[in-house]
């Protein structure tokens, strides 16, 4: 299997808050992902490998080129104070998604994460979702929104450093139970 993992945003943009700069955290978390993955035998592409802004159209021609068996994009919210908890997108009615999706959020689950869901992108929803309406079609493409960069209880968790460890694992164990059915 070969997994395309998206860094959200990049070049300064994306979400800010509890202390950090969502594009350096999604960095972050694909390059630990990747690390997992790879140590359980699978092939990964990143998108991009430092801080900068790629468009979503060459970042879904990049996980194409490269031939990947799916896709996974990784952003952390941002919204009111209140709003926690993680949560995943796919395009509607994209199956082969939904079932990446839901197992990612089951890994989320056992980190005692809350669960905002697995949540279908309809085409004017929420357009920010590009990156999956140019890739679902060729392979199950997910947007994980691990935590809330705004909500103090999820900006404490990110803050330890193992915490953001077990979160990566968690990801790549989504990712891994498909080789398992």
């Amino acid at each position: 299997m070969k997994v395309a993992l998206d860094a959200g945003h990049g070049g300064g943009t994306g979400a800010c808050g509890g202390g950090f700069v969502e594009d350096k955290l999604n960095l972050e978390m694909v390059i630990r992902i990747g690390h997992y993955l790879r140590l359980s035998g699978v092939t990964t592409c990143l998108t991009r490998n430092k801080d900068e802004l790629i468009p979503i159209s060459a970042r879904a021609s990049i996980a194409m080129r490269e031939k990947c068996d799916m896709l996974i994009s990784v952003h952390f919210n941002a919204g009111p104070s209140e709003a926690r908890g993680s949560e995943c997108f796919v395009v509607a009615g994209d199956e082969r998604s939904a079932s990446v999706a839901g197992r990612i959020m089951h890994q989320l689950a056992l980190l005692g994460l809350s669960l905002r869901g697995v949540k279908a992108d309809n085409q004017g929803a929420h357009s920010r979702l590009g990156i999956l309406r140019g890739t679902y079609r060729h392979m199950p493409a997910v947007l994980v929104e691990p935590a809330f960069l705004t909500n103090s209880q999820d900006a404490e968790l990110l803050h330890d450093r193992l915490f953001r460890d077990r979160l990566a694992k968690a990801i790549a164990g989504g990712i891994l139970a498909l080789q398992i059915v």
